[in-house]
């Protein structure tokens, strides 16, 4: 569709219609045209891309999750809070994450928390299993 509009624009600017006139006509502002022209000549395409890059350089790797998921399965790890559990972990040099990605990463491993901070247990594929020390 934009690629139409473009050359629906540049025939009718070869014809001497301003490209203003024409894109009042077509109720599309001329500096959006301008864009997509631009990421035609720069990409070969015109399609939207979304925002940022596709993989943040500050993202917790594998490995990271893997090493905060062992230290809270140890059974002197097993009542720490997040923020303790992150401390801790960057104390000993195992890991540098925050509390809250701390936090992500139980979530996404379904390990849940009691009100008072505390791993409780993990839900795997409906069945629920304790943590090795928790009660």
């Amino acid at each position: 569709m934009k690629e139409e509009i473009v050359s629906v624009i540049f025939y009718a600017k070869s014809k001497g219609i301003p490209k203003f006139k024409i894109c009042a006509v077509l109720q599309i502002n001329a500096r959006r045209v301008e864009r997509w022209v631009t990421r035609k000549r720069d990409t070969g395409n015109m399609e939207n891309h979304t925002p940022g890059p596709k993989h943040p350089v500050n993202a917790i790797m594998p490995c990271e999750k893997q090493t905060v998921l062992d230290y809270v399965r140890l059974e002197e790890t097993v009542d720490y809070s997040l923020r303790v559990l992150a401390c801790k972990g960057a104390g000993q040099g195992l890991f540098l994450v925050s509390a809250t990605k701390v936090s992500v990463i139980f979530f996404l491993k379904r390990i849940y928390y009691q009100t008072d901070g505390r791993p409780s247990d993990v839900q795997v594929q409906g069945k629920t299993r304790q943590l090795p020390g928790c009660g």
